[in-house]
């Protein structure tokens, strides 16, 4: 199964598609599906080198490593900071996972600059917006919603960069009432931005 999973990301890593937020707009080289990509490679090597598959887990690191080198060659902004997707400037909050997911460390300046950047830029009332609309080809209208998985992804990137005083007031902004912390993607695009912490759509995957 670890196989078929890893092949399945050799073989469609170079492609656009509509990233892990499922837009409506043209596919795009997202940089949530080139990390994730990444991430079946470099857990797929550790895998295999741990069970003695060496032949597997050399031919799955070079390609990790070229993954990761078009990552920072077009993923990469003027600011050093990461984007959308290649060619864009807008931010994702999925761009969190850089560091989450390990891709680079903590102290590298990208990710640090990084995190800072969505969270001066992409909250709204202490939670976390996936994405801005007007930067964002989404197929929707309506308001965009804070989403709460995002506002904690935010809180732990803040912790791994250091920003020790940051995470308490975000997850004060996530747990100030039950209402906020409800997750479940809905169609919301009546209600103003950072009121619930939801998306303005359902997602086709969810039933």
């Amino acid at each position: 199964m670890l196989k078929a999973q890893v092949e399945e990301a050799i073989k469609h890593w170079r492609e656009p598609d509509r990233g892990i937020w499922e837009v409506r707009g043209e596919p795009q080289h997202f940089m949530s599906s080139k990390v994730a990509c990444w991430v079946a490679l470099d857990r797929g090597t550790k895998l295999a080198a741990r069970q003695g598959e060496t032949a597997y887990a050399q031919k799955w690191r070079a390609i990790a490593d070229e993954i990761k080198a078009d990552i920072l060659k077009h993923g990469v902004n003027s600011d050093g900071v990461f984007t959308q997707s290649y060619g864009s400037d807008a931010l994702d909050a999925s761009l969190l996972l850089v560091v989450l997911n390990r891709f680079l460390p903590p102290d590298d300046p990208r990710v640090r600059a990084t995190v800072l950047a969505i969270a001066d830029h992409l909250t709204e009332q202490g939670l976390v917006l996936r994405y801005r609309v007007e930067e964002t080809d989404d197929g929707l209208t309506g308001e965009e919603g804070t989403f709460t998985i995002c506002s904690f992804w935010l809180v732990s990137a803040l912790v791994e960069i250091g920003e020790s005083a940051e995470p308490s007031i975000c997850v004060s902004g996530c747990c100030r009432s039950p209402a906020r912390c409800i997750s479940t993607p809905r169609s919301s695009s009546h209600v103003p931005a950072g009121t619930w912490a939801t998306s303005r759509r359902r997602s086709p995957t969810w039933r």
